[in-house]
């Protein structure tokens, strides 16, 4: 079997055993990458996480409010439009409530879209934060069983790719 390497660093670590007739066991750390563009891409999604939420909190807050707003103005346009059809309340007065409810319906609406686009995002940051986490899991290269290095293409320093075989083993395992 080839130990692969998942993603792209230098490499920082490499196990003792990981030399030509070197014993291991399974999920052994064998190499390890330099974690930190791995730990700092955590960090950054894990802040936009962040971010998204407390976006999230302000805009349910904005939407209670716009509602109650709206409320107000929709009472406010009825109660004129009951007043406007006896000659109590002036057309314009009427047209002045009617255009508070529009605004106010507007600015709730809004909001409620605002909230729907930032909710979008949350969930495209938790998705990026999986990634990223398992990226950094991807750091520490293993075998899922135990074994014997046959050959090692790898040293402390050298740059790694995705994609990069780093060394060779068989299993060791009794069935």
């Amino acid at each position: 079997a080839q130990l692969v390497s998942q993603v792209g660093g230098q490499v920082v670590a490499l196990h003792p055993a990981l030399i030509a007739g070197g014993f291991f066991e399974a999920r052994e750390m064998l190499v390890r990458i330099d974690p930190a563009d791995y730990e700092l891409a955590v960090a950054r999604v894990q802040a936009e996480l962040a971010q998204a939420q407390a976006v999230i909190i302000a805009t349910d807050a904005r939407i209670v409010d716009a509602q109650a707003r709206m409320d107000d103005a929709q009472s406010e346009f009825q109660h004129l439009t009951q007043l406007g059809a006896t000659g109590a309340a002036s057309k314009r007065e009427v047209r002045r409530a009617d255009l508070a409810y529009q605004t106010t319906q507007a600015q709730h609406d809004e909001a409620h879209a605002l909230r729907k686009s930032t909710a979008a995002g949350r969930d495209a940051a938790q998705v990026a934060l999986r990634q990223a986490r398992l990226n950094l899991q991807r750091t520490e290269l293993t075998f899922p069983f135990n074994g014997c290095i046959t050959q090692e293409d790898v040293n402390v320093g050298q740059y790694v790719g995705a994609g990069q075989g780093v060394a060779s083993a068989y299993g060791t395992d009794v069935m």
